[in-house]
Formats: C-alpha cells, structure tokens, sequence
C-alpha cells in the first residue's frame, strides 16, 4: 500500500474507539419485522461489547439476547458479523481520513464471495463510496464461454458501500 492509501480489509478483532463512534450514530438496517426500540438495543449492545473487548461468540449472544425469539443463532451471527465490519471499516476510515490518506483499496479475503473477489484491489479516493445503494454488480462466472455465458449480478440495495462489507455475511 503506498503512502496516502488504505487498504481496506475486514478483520474480527477491534480495537478502535472510532468504530464504537460510528456504530453509536450508524442506523442498522435489520431485515424482518424489527421495531427501532430492538434495532437501538443492537446496536448499542454491539458497541458496549466492542468498548469492552469482547470476542464474537458474546456479540452474538448479545444480539440474539436483544431480539429474543426473532433471532436464530444463524441470523444473530449474521447481523454480528454484517454491523461489526461495517463499524470497523468507517471507523478506521475515519482514522486514515485524520491521517492524511487520500485514497483507499479494497482489499478480500482469499474465501470472500465471486463479487467481492471481483472488486479487490480497486482503488478510489477515500471521499468516494465504493457502490451506492442501488447500484449493481456483475462476474463473468468461472466456465462462461460466448455461446453460454453464466454472469452472476448482485444488486446492492443494502446500503451505500464505503467498504467492506459488501453485503449482510461478507467475509
């Protein structure tokens, strides 16, 4: 990464008082029949645990403590692992912002998704969004030819895109 860039990777250990900053102040966008009394206890129940330190398993707990029968395991874990990397790229954002970057990378992991995979290593300026909301994104699918082509498209009408995730349960 070259001075004044970002390389922007989602990682499962925080430690950045910026990112319980942001997620005290970020909306949390929560699929289902949620009210906004549930979506404030998750949030700040995920910030409070990140302030303490807490490891994954426990802002899990948290959540689906916070949304009582309307949340699985799977669906807890989901919105843990979704908000937590959310909360940290903005966070460390912020930081660089501070520090002078001018620009930021999109960095995927090796097991990220097809779509995720496609945009790694783009590089925008650190004002920029990635994707808005609304926006779309295709890959061309590994074994697509001209005569039979599989393209694979995303819609992302999560939310604006400033980095990982790119969508709910991206690694």
């Amino acid at each position: 990464v070259a001075a004044g860039e970002i390389s922007i990777t989602p990682s499962v250990f925080v430690d950045n008082p910026k990112v319980t900053e942001w997620l005290r102040n970020y909306t949390i966008r929560l699929a289902g029949r949620v009210n906004q009394t549930t979506v404030d206890l998750v949030r700040d129940n995920l910030a409070q645990a990140i302030d303490l330190g807490e490891p994954g398993r426990e802002l899990s707990k948290r959540v689906r403590e916070v949304m009582g029968d309307d949340a699985n395991k799977y669906r807890a874990d989901l919105i843990t692992r979704t908000e937590t990397s959310r909360a940290e790229t903005a966070g460390r954002l912020e930081q660089m912002k501070e520090a002078g970057a001018v620009r930021k990378i999109w960095s995927a992991n090796q097991d990220a998704c097809e779509f995720c995979l496609a945009i790694d290593g783009m590089v925008i300026s650190i004002e920029e969004r990635f994707f808005q909301r609304g926006d779309s994104i295709s890959v061309e699918r590994e074994g697509s030819t001209d005569e039979q082509p599989d393209v694979g498209t995303m819609n992302l009408d999560y939310s604006e895109t400033d980095g990982p995730p790119l969508h709910p349960n991206c690694v």
